[in-house]
């Protein structure tokens, strides 16, 4: 066998190993949150985690499932540009607060000067 499909096996081993352990250090977090506040009860938490977490691995599964169906039957898709639009969207969310106070501080400024 060639030596790069060695090294994708490997690298999809190791990804899959991350998403994981992601997963599995996240959902006690989420469901000690909801459990310490008495907002639900230990049991409530796990279940809801659980439905969660299968609905997010079925999620991503549709978006798989979803490009394959295009791609087959000619629908024009792109990945690329989900890409981008997600990333976009992350820093978009990361950076919002800084971008509503600025543009608060703007129009404060600008109204207050009579402008």
């Amino acid at each position: 066998m060639d030596a790069s499909i060695w090294l994708i096996g490997l690298v999809l081993v190791l990804v899959l190993t991350a998403e994981f352990i992601n997963g599995w250090t996240d959902a006690p977090n989420a469901i000690a949150t909801v459990v310490a506040t008495s907002t639900l009860s230990v049991r409530g938490a796990v279940t809801l985690a659980v439905i969660c977490n299968i609905l997010g691995a079925l999620s991503g599964t549709a978006v798989v499932a979803w490009s394959s169906f295009a791609a087959s039957v000619g629908i024009p898709t792109s990945e690329s540009h989900a890409l981008i639009a997600g990333l976009a969207g992350a820093g978009l969310a990361t950076a919002t607060h800084q971008i509503l106070s600025e543009a608060a501080r703007a129009v404060t400024t600008f109204v207050l000067r009579g402008e």
